[in-house]
């Protein structure tokens, strides 16, 4: 069976005319190939100390499925009984990733039709989904880093005239697997076996 469902609540509190305080509770739940579930509570804070300035920051804890494409098991039984029958037929399935977010910013309007913007975030996950090319076949292979965090900054650009809209940004960010890469067993060789070193030689270089 391949089934996920999510259910939220939000709301919304104005507590002075410059504070206001959002928050929300997300219980998600998934049978795709594994039974996982997570309960993720949101929340973030509004600030206007000005006119025209927006400071904000928030939490969120977030739950994110694999992709049916990269979590699908292999189909490996058609090797049985000839020279490419793999040790074992033992699959591991693509888990779930696990996230905490943290963001924090601010929206600056410079003219009436113009405002810019700044934000900041760090991102603090488990099982981190990827994918990649194992072998010769142009065929992508879901796996999970054990534990990864990404911190990022994004600047932003809105400018309104009339019917005319204008928007533009420019992001950096820095992901960092940690750990080892979760076992994803396809038939004899993990692709820990296969990736673990291109891990160990990222980390090295961190």
């Amino acid at each position: 069976m391949n089934v996920a469902f999510w259910c939220k609540a939000d709301v919304e509190w104005r507590i002075t005319d410059k504070l206001t305080l959002n928050a929300g509770l997300r219980f998600d739940q998934m049978w795709q190939f594994v039974n996982a579930n997570q309960l993720s509570p949101r929340f973030n804070v509004v600030y206007k100390p000005l006119d025209g300035t927006t400071l904000h920051a928030g939490y969120a804890r977030y739950f994110t499925p694999p992709p049916q494409a990269i979590a699908a098991p292999a189909s490996i039984t058609p090797f049985a009984n000839s020279t490419a029958e793999p040790e074992t037929f033992q699959q591991n399935p693509v888990l779930p990733e696990r996230a905490h977010y943290f963001d924090a910013g601010i929206v600056q309007k410079i003219t009436p039709n113009l405002q810019v913007g700044i934000d900041a975030y760090y991102k603090i996950a488990r099982d981190l989904l990827d994918d990649g090319q194992f072998g010769a076949a142009l065929i992508l292979n879901g796996f999970n880093y054990e534990t990864a965090k990404n911190t990022g900054v994004e600047l932003t650009a809105t400018y309104k005239d009339g019917n005319f809209n204008a928007y533009g940004n420019l992001a950096w960010a820095r992901p960092q697997p940690l750990g080892h890469v979760h076992e994803c067993r396809r038939g004899g060789e993990s692709r820990h076996d296969r990736i673990g070193h291109r891990v160990d030689r990222d980390l090295d270089g961190l």
